[in-house]
């Protein structure tokens, strides 16, 4: 094993954990998840986080998805988001 080994951020920046600083998010906030996420499972990872999140915000639960839903969903979602949120782009 070499002399260093890879860490997780939140262990060697505690205070960067998520849970810290999502109660203070006050810009609207898109969460996309993937129903069939291992990484972050919805009820043990990502419904915590909901949770803490103040609205304004929006969730979409892909199903079938694991943690990267597909880019022919997430793109389209995503830039609903953003057409709502910001204003639509005129792009002549």
């Amino acid at each position: 094993m070499p002399p260093w080994r890879i860490l997780p951020a939140d262990a060697l920046l505690p205070k960067a954990d998520n849970v810290n600083f999502a109660p203070y998010i006050d810009v609207p906030k898109l969460l996309l998840n993937g129903r069939n996420d291992e990484e972050h499972p919805w009820y043990t990872r990502a419904l915590p986080l909901w949770n803490l999140l103040r609205e304004p915000k929006e969730l979409i639960l892909v199903d079938g998805a694991g943690h990267v839903p597909s880019v022919e969903e997430r793109i389209p979602a995503i830039n609903d988001f953003l057409d709502r949120t910001l204003g639509r782009v005129n792009t002549r």
